[in-house]
């Protein structure tokens, strides 16, 4: 007799969606956090990283959109597993700045693009597609991460920045396992 299986399809999406919305719910705020440390290396001045969140902000914008027609047109799931590849390059590489014009394509066009294609959005369709009967309590769980990964990731990310240097930060969420968590999400090709 086949034996069943300790976790469901549908709550190993709702798990991957929270986790992925917890990561990236803290880790899009590591330019506010390493701001000083990254001026004080450099010289440059705070409006130069503040540009670059400001692209962040209407590049990631513009990427939900995307992802959102992609999500109804394509596979969620590999919008995620797209997204969140993209996002770990972009912040992977910002550990590796020198010049102003860097966190502006990084953090402000790759990292954004990723963000916005692992967001939400994609998320919110695997896990209504999953939980037909109850959207609204299973996107609730998942989203909250959101507002968790808010307060331990920040955290978590400040710890290592006293001990270590900002550009470990981003060294970390760049290797950050979500593209697996992504890869656990049940293939179901309606999901």
């Amino acid at each position: 007799m086949p034996r069943k299986p300790i976790i469901t399809g549908a709550a190993l999406i709702l798990a991957t969606g929270f986790l992925v919305l917890f990561i990236g719910g803290g880790a899009r705020f590591a330019v506010g956090l390493t701001l000083k440390s990254i001026v004080d290396d450099f010289g440059w001045g705070r409006s130069e990283l503040g540009l670059a969140v400001a692209l962040f902000q209407i590049v990631s914008a513009t990427a939900m959109l995307a992802a959102g027609h992609l999500a109804d047109h394509t596979n969620p799931r590999l919008v995620l597993r797209g997204g969140l590849l993209v996002s770990g390059i972009g912040s992977g590489l910002m550990s590796a700045i020198t010049a102003p014009w860097h966190p502006l394509a990084l953090y402000g066009v790759v990292y954004a693009l990723g963000n916005g294609a692992a967001s939400i959005i994609p998320v919110g369709v695997m896990i209504t597609r999953a939980f037909p009967e109850r959207a609204g309590l299973a996107n609730a769980l998942a989203m909250s991460g959101m507002s968790v990964g808010q307060f331990v990731v920040i955290a978590m990310m400040a710890a290592v920045l006293a001990a270590v240097s900002w550009q470990w930060v981003y060294l970390l969420l760049g290797a950050r396992p979500s593209d697996a968590g992504a890869a656990a999400a049940r293939r179901d090709p309606q999901i």
